[in-house]
């Protein structure tokens, strides 16, 4: 360890850390437009932390065109607004809806951040960018943030002339890691993984999570499934499988509605106290989402209620997780082991899901529907 470092044994950084963010349509669906409406309701808790993190999962921009066949989401710029006014002080970018609307609107997203001194990671021209950590100080304290997205779910992962997320790669995340916790004192790892509505983290997963953890990081924070999943302490560290969502408007569509249940619209603020020595000071505060989507926080029976869920997930943990994870995941025939295009579980997943889109493009053509290239604007 540094000598800059290791004067910084006793120090610590309070993170509060959250799920997944969509802006589009949430002032407006409040009636209000002043930039701290959508967070009203949680900002006090903010002010307690010395860092407040989230996934930015859309761009911020009136540019770019949206990806064909994909359903692709996006912000209006002004909303950055209701970030810093809530004290939002880093994000990642590592998701597989952030070059949605193509480079263009990626770009204005990063500018947009950079103006108004919110920091970001796991996303950029190319793959040495996307890979590249971003280093906060704070209380004397040096955080390192990394963060990857996995090219299974539709993330558009960058290579070394081209634009996109960092892979999530074993090999890239160890190696980052590692060179990382070098050069600060607390590594923190953000992952785009796993299957939606799934309660429980693939097995593949959760060995990769360990090996991130051996590696140097302290924390490691899940999105994608868009609902709450486990929780679990290993070596000095902990490890947030998904915190599900935390500001996301029902998606509308001309043809039909992608309304959300009541398991998506729960979630947690998780805060900690962060130091060299790792983690201490935990506390998971229950949030639910109203019907304006602000996120507020719960008591009595309704915060019982999530904190059991938390604790019933996280106990999956203490069995046999692969045969656990058989038996207990919702979407049985979903590959349970990602590899190869051509593993025998993966290629009937594929085909499953080609065949599906096929059908829809094709009952949509004779429908004459529109295609599903749709900016959202209002949910």
């Amino acid at each position: 360890m540094s000598d800059s470092k290791s004067k910084n044994k006793d120090r610590t950084v309070r993170l509060s850390a959250v799920g997944d963010i969509l802006l589009s349509g949430v002032a407006e669906l409040i009636g209000n437009k002043a930039p701290d409406a959508p967070f009203t309701f949680v900002r006090s808790i903010f002010k307690e932390s010395d860092l407040v993190f989230a996934n930015l999962e859309c761009p911020l921009s009136n540019r770019g065109n949206p990806l064909k066949n994909k359903c692709c989401l996006c912000s209006p710029p002004e909303v950055v607004k209701s970030l810093k006014s809530a004290g939002f002080s880093v994000l990642s970018l590592a998701n597989n809806h952030i070059f949605d609307y193509g480079y263009e609107g990626f770009e204005d997203t990063v500018s947009l951040l950079k103006e108004n001194d919110i920091s970001y990671f796991g996303a950029g021209k190319n793959l040495e960018e996307a890979r590249k950590p971003t280093v906060l100080h704070i209380n004397g304290v040096c955080i390192g943030f990394l963060g990857y997205s996995w090219d299974y779910i539709g993330s558009m992962n960058a290579a070394a002339s081209k634009f996109g997320t960092a892979p999530l790669s074993e090999r890239f995340i160890i190696e980052d890691v590692r060179k990382l916790k070098q050069q600060v004192d607390i590594v923190v790892v953000s992952l785009q993984w796993g299957y939606e509505r799934e309660r429980y983290p693939l097995p593949s997963h959760r060995k990769l999570a360990h090996k991130i953890m051996s590696a140097g990081a302290t924390v490691v924070v899940g999105h994608h499934p868009h609902v709450l999943q486990g929780i679990e302490t290993y070596k000095d560290g902990i490890i947030l499988y998904s915190l599900g969502n935390f500001v996301f408007p029902d998606i509308l569509y001309k043809q039909y509605n992608l309304i959300q249940k009541p398991e998506n619209k729960e979630s947690a603020i998780f805060q900690c106290q962060l130091s060299s020595r790792g983690v201490d000071l935990v506390n998971t505060i229950p949030i639910r989402f109203n019907e304006h989507f602000q996120p507020t926080i719960l008591d009595g029976s309704d915060k019982k209620s999530i904190l059991n869920t938390i604790g019933n997930l996280s106990r999956g943990f203490n069995a046999d997780y692969a045969s656990f994870h058989k038996a207990n995941r919702i979407r049985k025939k979903l590959p349970v082991s990602p590899g190869r295009f051509w593993s025998l579980s993966n290629f009937r997943y594929k085909l499953s899901y080609g065949l599906a889109w096929l059908y829809k493009q094709l009952r949509q053509r004779r429908q004459r529907l529109p295609s599903k290239r749709v900016r959202e604007e209002g949910g």
